[in-house]
């Protein structure tokens, strides 16, 4: 795997490529407030420099040997003509007034390594859907989501929630009529873990049990906090990691 270390001495950062034979994603890293302001420098510095932003983008803790110590990479899935114009829109947020330590490193992911990333980490910037979806849902509860979905995975958000949330893209959206949005369907939600000590960040057990609401605001992309107001309930549900078997007279969803 390709990786990238940006180098500080307090001026010009210095860039220095290298190559790892083996990854272990380990998680995603989500520790307070400091790693979003990081997040939120990235983000921002990317916005400035058009076409500088990556597919997607994730904040994980790896280790880069079976027995070696944990390291925080930035993993970038990017499309290859612009790599060398993202590892320098990077350095620049590296140096962009946020306390990162002395280096920070950049894996450059493809397909297959972000998959194994994906099972352990949500992305926090992505300007196009994974090819994949990472998990199925649906709900023994009813509330119109007898059908299995897919869904994408977009970012974890910190908030009231001991556990965080996670917001998803979904494939098909739900119809928006029964919550009261009229003809306005809902293309993404939020999961929370409905059962106290259990995680969603990694989901460790399937099928994994959530609340599932709806954002009543749009969110920016350097955003990675949620407010009580900010989220609607809508109902109970179940993750799947992979499409569940349709059940007898229902309808089946083409996805």
């Amino acid at each position: 795997m390709r990786g990238v270390s940006l180098m500080s001495d307090g001026r010009t950062p210095r860039i220095e490529t290298w190559y790892r034979p083996r990854v272990r994603f380990l998680g995603e890293q989500l520790r307070g407030p400091e790693d979003a302001l990081k997040k939120g420098v990235i983000v921002r510095r990317w916005q400035e420099q058009a076409g500088a932003g990556p597919l997607r983008a994730y904040f994980a803790r790896v280790a880069y040997a079976r027995d070696g110590d944990t390291s925080i990479a930035l993993c970038i899935a990017s499309e290859r003509d612009k790599e060398e114009q993202l590892v320098e829109a990077t350095a620049a947020a590296f140096q962009g007034g946020v306390q990162w330590g002395e280096h920070q490193d950049m894996l450059l992911v493809d397909e297959q390594q972000e998959r194994r990333l994906r099972k352990v980490c949500c992305p926090f910037f992505g300007s196009a859907r994974f090819t994949a979806p990472d998990f199925w849902l649906r709900s023994a509860e009813g509330y119109d989501l007898e059908d299995p979905r897919a869904y994408y995975k977009e970012r974890s958000l910190a908030g009231g929630h001991g556990d965080g949330y996670m917001v998803c893209e979904i494939d098909p959206p739900i119809i928006g009529q029964r919550y009261g949005l009229g003809a306005c369907d809902i293309d993404r939600v939020v999961f929370a873990s409905r059962h106290e000590g259990v995680s969603l960040f990694p989901i460790e057990e399937w099928p994994a049990y959530v609340h599932v609401g709806r954002l009543t605001v749009p969110f920016a992309e350097d955003e990675f906090a949620l407010k009580r107001d900010d989220l609607r309930v809508m109902a109970w549900a179940e993750l799947y990691e992979s499409r569940p078997v349709d059940r007898p007279g229902v309808s089946q969803c083409r996805c």
